[in-house]
């Protein structure tokens, strides 16, 4: 089991992991965007799991290819019996599992990362399980939201208090640029700098 988050460019990164001795181990391993397409991203949004119960199923093809009341191709978006992308076998095979599941983390309606599910022989989950992992992925979601909403309230407590300190330091000494990078509190810790110049008047400090 990977848990895996996007970054802002939705590159992933393995987060967590549960594995048997046997497997390889994929945790802090990067992946690029392109493994998880924007047109899976967004079926994540209509489907709260992708199941694949062995990868060497044999597809079969729909018939008629044109729906006779449409008159276009027949949309599964919405169906978990959609055949999978070759491109996705191979990498199953690179891992070595015939099967596999994954659930989406949405926080703030955007797919934060996945949960990938994988097993060494074919596993065709019961609808129950599949439930009750629906389930958790929510309950992981909501949990992600607060943390994040936590952490986020504890930087802008922070920053506030650096800001008010810088203050107090610009009106205390006789030049505001030295209030900005001298002192106990810097314009570098307000920005999480390693460096930094300020140019006024004609100097640079």
């Amino acid at each position: 089991v990977l848990v895996y988050q996007f970054d802002p460019q939705w590159n992933g990164i393995v987060i967590g992991q549960a594995k048997e001795p046997d497997m390889d181990d994929y945790l802090d391993l990067r992946f690029p965007a392109s493994d998880v397409p924007k047109q899976a991203r967004d079926l994540y949004f209509r489907n709260p799991y992708r199941l694949i119960p062995t990868r060497s199923y044999q597809p079969v093809g729909l018939v008629p290819v044109i729906n006779p009341l449409t008159m276009r191709f027949t949309d599964l978006s919405d169906c978990n019996l959609r055949s999978v992308a070759s491109v996705h076998l191979e990498y199953l095979r690179n891992l070595n599992v015939m099967a596999s599941m994954s659930l989406p983390l949405i926080i703030d309606d955007k797919l934060w990362g996945l949960i990938s599910c994988h097993n060494k022989t074919p596993l065709n989950l019961s609808y129950e399980l599949r439930s009750a992992l629906e389930l958790l992925s929510g309950i992981i979601s909501a949990q992600l939201a607060a943390k994040e909403k936590e952490a986020a309230m504890t930087l802008r407590v922070q920053l506030q208090s650096i800001y008010a300190n810088l203050l107090e330091q610009m009106y205390n000494q006789p030049s505001f640029t030295e209030g900005l990078l001298s002192g106990e509190t810097s314009l570098l810790e307000l920005l999480n700098l390693t460096g930094a110049a300020v140019v006024y008047d004609g100097g640079i400090n």
